[in-house]
């Protein structure tokens, strides 16, 4: 299934030329000491919140003496306290997952008293930073943007629901992230959003983040009611349908307040599968509205504009 937004995406060109014309490169310095965890160096510190404890980093071969050229690397440390048989075979189901869109495990391990999960780098920006470079320029994605983005996060739900893996508290502003090569992730966040037995992730998660994005801030606690109100026909119920791979999504339920920005929706019939209702965004989506998208992720990206907190200390 193509991702809605993929066909505005930068291309891999601009891509290069963007990053030869970076006055900033991220790098290990020789001239430099950076923090050790196992086999790996910490480059960077990458947060948005205080409760973060990520890193760029950067596998150290030259401990092995076979130089210094690696791949980019995620890195998350926490308390080797927390693991236990259960979370090592949850993150080892999550390592097996291979879908198109959630991020890569690649290994667990621990220094000391310290424990951490490497993984794939996933460069671009989240929809928390997407969302507060939206708010700085005073501006709103339009809402078939908004529900193409929605639509193609719960794809990558559903290709972690067809391993009967839910993405748990990770599922986060900070943690769904649109690469600048055009794809949307859903990252796996720390050990303990990975609880053993975990239950479904509440259907409104992805609304909750991906919806205030096309609302003015003053209208964003009337969806906050929506999403927990007891209304039967809410967007509770909308999210329920479109998120839990239900085939009879019905675009009557889809998002009370889309039908007051879009009062000439066509509907394709009465219920219509998922792949009509995709369909159904994919006839409103204006591609010069959904490259601003990503001219916006591009112009926010910290992998792009001076990274993120500097770990290296003089030698």
């Amino acid at each position: 299934m193509n991702d809605l937004l993929a066909a505005s995406a930068p291309s891999y060109d601009e891509i290069c030329d963007l990053r030869r014309g970076a006055p900033w490169v991220r790098r290990r310095s020789s001239g430099l000491t950076y923090p050790p965890v196992g086999r790996f160096d910490l480059i960077e510190r990458i947060s948005e919140g205080p409760e973060d404890a990520c890193h760029y980093a950067l596998l150290n071969n030259s401990r092995a003496g076979i130089g210094e050229w690696g791949q980019p690397l995620f890195l998350r440390t926490f308390d080797r306290a927390v693991i236990d048989d259960h979370l090592v075979e949850e993150l080892k189901r999550r390592a097996l997952v291979s879908e198109r869109g959630i991020e890569q495990i690649f290994e667990l391990g621990a220094d000391g008293a310290t424990a951490f999960v490497v993984s794939e780098l996933v460069e671009g920006a989240s929809l928390a930073q997407l969302r507060a470079a939206l708010d700085a320029r005073q501006r709103l994605l339009s809402w078939p943007v908004t529900l193409a983005l929605l639509c193609d996060a719960a794809v990558r739900l559903q290709g972690l629901h067809t391993h009967d893996i839910g993405a748990g508290s990770a599922l986060t502003a900070s943690r769904v992230r649109l690469s600048i090569r055009g794809m949307i992730y859903l990252c796996h966040g720390g050990p303990v959003d990975l609880p053993h037995g975990a239950p479904p992730d509440p259907p409104t998660d992805l609304l909750r983040h991906v919806l205030p994005l096309a609302l003015p801030p003053n209208d964003r606690g009337e969806l906050e009611n929506l999403l927990t109100g007891p209304d039967p026909r809410g967007v509770a119920v909308a999210a329920d349908r479109l998120l839990e791979r239900r085939p009879d999504l019905d675009p009557e339920l889809l998002l009370p307040v889309l039908r007051a920005h879009l009062p000439d929706l066509e509907l394709p019939g009465p219920r219509p599968t998922r792949e009509e209702a995709r369909a159904l965004v994919a006839r409103h989506l204006d591609p010069a509205a959904a490259r601003e998208v990503w001219d916006l992720v591009l112009a926010c990206s910290p992998d792009l504009h001076g990274g993120y907190e500097p770990l290296g200390r003089p030698a």
